[in-house]
């Protein structure tokens, strides 16, 4: 395995969070992170953690349990499936390159390399 890299956790479809947060009530990812929180009594949401699983990137299966606890559902409801289409692949498709502000193409590029 020379060269390669193990990449351990599980990622979560940022379809299904989204879905989650708007039957929750939640506009925001800092809502949702301020929420967990509260209910962990925690001083500082975890906003890393937050932006994290909704870029799709793998996490520990815990941390989506601490996310679908806020959203009061069960954690695999929010796992990535084959049938989920990758975040970054629906950003590309989107709109095309002369209709994107700088700041889309720049996000759009860095999404590329999930």
């Amino acid at each position: 395995m020379a060269g390669r890299q193990r990449v351990r956790g599980v990622k979560a479809s940022r379809q299904k969070l989204e879905r989650a947060m708007a039957e929750k009530g939640f506009e925001t990812q800092i809502q949702l992170a301020r929420y967990m929180a509260k209910i962990e009594k925690r001083t500082s949401p975890p906003k890393d953690l937050v932006n994290k699983v909704f870029r799709e990137q793998p996490v520990a299966f815990h941390n989506i349990s601490r996310i679908a606890i806020a959203l009061d559902v069960e954690a695999h409801t929010l796992f990535f499936s084959a049938s989920d289409t990758p975040m970054c692949d629906l950003l590309s498709q989107q709109a095309p390159a002369k209709h994107q502000s700088s700041f889309a193409a720049q996000l759009i590029s860095k999404l590329r390399g999930c």
